[in-house]
């Protein structure tokens, strides 16, 4: 009837077992005194026995209801845990169905809108493309214009600095040439001049010598002679000598203004 395995509840309810007998003892009619002086209940062997055992049929029994009703409640406790595990799962379930479908749904969602998205952005890029395009268009445009303004303002320069030079060029040349022309008339003139000069005194001198007088009567005279001529002069001087009735010589010679001499000579034979 006793589980003698020791337990600490087997120890609790020996503790109370034996609480009850010290009780009991007071009702007891034999009684001792102790070592201190104290009166202790006696009991004899066959109400001992009995005693004990009543008091180890109502510990069995409060035990057994304990355990039974531990039992009742382990159970009740265990179809409950397993009640409440099953709905768990079931909600555990239906939560993680929920969340399944959530998760396609928003997966479908999230790839629909990649898709609108890139369908956007393609449009986007196209655009941006054709802006771009358009934009690198009007950017050549503008450039080709400034480029054909820059260059025509250039060539403009150019042919106006060509045109210059030119003029200059001309101007130089010609300035060379009327320098060279003038220098050149100046000489002919200079040139002419001296010619003029020399001719003027070339005449002077002649006038000079054919106006030496002579002598026809003696055999040998000497005579002067000057000449004018515009801007030339001379001075001559001549002989003559007959050397017989029918032949005469005659020399006469000139210094004219232009620095030049003049000679002449003359053979005259009369019969």
């Amino acid at each position: 009837m006793f589980n003698m395995k020791t337990t600490p509840r087997k120890l609790a309810i020996l503790s109370v077992l034996i609480s009850s007998v010290f009780s009991a003892g007071a009702n007891a009619t034999s009684k001792v005194k102790n070592i201190n002086g104290v009166d202790v209940d006696v009991y004899s062997s066959s109400e001992l026995d009995g005693f004990l055992n009543g008091k180890a049929n109502n510990t069995d029994l409060n035990d057994l209801t304990t355990k039974l009703n531990g039992k009742a409640n382990n159970t009740d406790l265990n179809d409950l845990t397993t009640k409440l595990n099953g709905k768990a799962n079931n909600t555990d379930l239906n939560d993680l169905n929920n969340k399944l479908n959530e998760k396609a749904t928003i997966k479908e969602l999230t790839r629909l809108q990649g898709d609108l998205k890139k369908q956007i952005e393609d449009g986007m890029v196209k655009l941006n493309v054709d802006d771009i395009v358009e934009r690198e268009v009007l950017k050549s445009q503008t450039t080709l214009i400034k480029d054909i303004e820059v260059e025509t303002s250039e060539r403009k320069l150019g042919d106006i600095k060509t045109l210059k030079d030119a003029n200059n060029y001309t101007d130089q040349r010609f300035d060379k040439a009327q320098s060279y022309t003038d220098q050149k008339v100046n000489h002919l003139d200079n040139k002419v001049d001296r010619n003029e000069k020399r001719a003027n005194a070339g005449i002077a001198s002649v006038a000079a010598m054919s106006n030496i007088p002579y002598s026809n009567n003696t055999g040998f005279s000497l005579g002067l002679g000057l000449g004018q001529y515009r801007n030339g002069s001379a001075v001559a001087l001549g002989i003559q000598n007959k050397l017989n009735e029918n032949v005469s010589l005659k020399l006469s010679t000139s210094w004219n203004s232009s620095g030049s001499p003049v000679f002449g000579a003359g053979v005259g034979i009369s019969w």
